[in-house]
C-alpha cells in the first residue's frame, strides 16, 4: 500500500465521520491513552516534557485538547509543548502550554502560538504524532508536507514517538525509506499498538 493512495483513502474516511462520531472516537482515544500511560510507572522518572499537536478541525483530526487537559490534571509536573510551523524554513518552533500562550489558527486551520515561551527540541521526551494511517512496523502517513518528519529527525534518539489514530493499522506501507522515523506506539480507539 503506497502513502499517496492511503492519504486519499483516509482523508475520505475522516470526512465520512459525523461531528458526534469524531467526538466519541477522540474521547475513546483520550481515555485509552490516559489509562495506558498511568500504567507506565517506569516512564515518569525520565519524562518531563510532552509535545502534543493541536487538531485541524476542518480535517477531522482527533481532539487532542482532551489529552492536554487530562495530562495537566494527572501529571501537573509534566510540561506540555505545542508547535508553530514556519512555511519558509519548512520547520517547526515549539512553545510551552501555559497561561502566557496565545493561539490563533493559521491559513491551514492549525491552532498555533502567536505569543508564548519558546522551548528547545532537545528537551522534548515524548511526542504525540498526528497521522492519517500507520502500519505495524511504525511507518506513518501524514499530509505529505514533511513537517513532522523533519521535526522528529531533530529529536533525541530516546524521545518516545506515539501516534494517535482514528483507525486501526494497515497491513504494511510499501514506499518506505531507511531514513523514516518510526513510531514506537500508536493509540487507536480500541487498542494501544506496540510497533516495530
Amino acid at each position: 500500500m503506497i502513502k499517496s493512495d492511503l492519504r486519499k483513502q483516509y482523508l475520505a474516511e475522516r470526512k465520512k465521520l459525523s461531528a458526534e462520531e469524531l467526538s466519541q472516537l477522540s474521547q475513546r482515544i483520550c481515555e485509552r491513552f490516559c489509562a495506558w500511560v498511568l500504567e507506565q510507572d517506569h516512564w515518569w522518572d525520565s519524562i518531563r516534557t510532552i509535545h502534543c499537536f493541536l487538531p485541524i478541525r476542518k480535517q477531522g483530526e482527533i481532539d487532542t485538547y482532551q489529552i492536554i487537559e487530562a495530562l495537566r490534571l494527572l501529571y501537573p509536573q509534566i510540561r506540555i509543548v505545542v508547535s508553530k510551523t514556519d512555511p519558509v524554513a519548512l520547520s517547526m518552533e515549539h512553545f510551552v502550554w501555559n497561561d502566557a500562550l496565545q493561539l490563533q489558527e493559521n491559513t491551514w486551520g492549525i491552532p498555533e502560538p502567536v505569543v508564548g515561551e519558546p522551548f528547545p527540541v532537545d528537551q522534548i521526551d515524548l511526542v504525540l504524532v498526528p497521522l492519517l494511517a500507520f502500519d505495524r512496523s511504525g511507518h506513518r502517513v501524514g499530509y505529505g508536507k514533511g513537517y513532522y518528519d523533519r521535526f522528529l529527525a531533530t529529536c533525541r534518539i530516546d524521545t518516545l514517538k506515539i501516534g494517535l489514530s482514528l483507525f486501526e493499522p494497515v497491513p504494511a506501507l510499501t514506499d518506505t525509506h531507511e531514513w523514516d522515523i518510526l513510531l514506537d506506539y500508536c493509540v487507536t480507539p480500541d487498542k494501544v499498538w506496540i510497533l516495530g
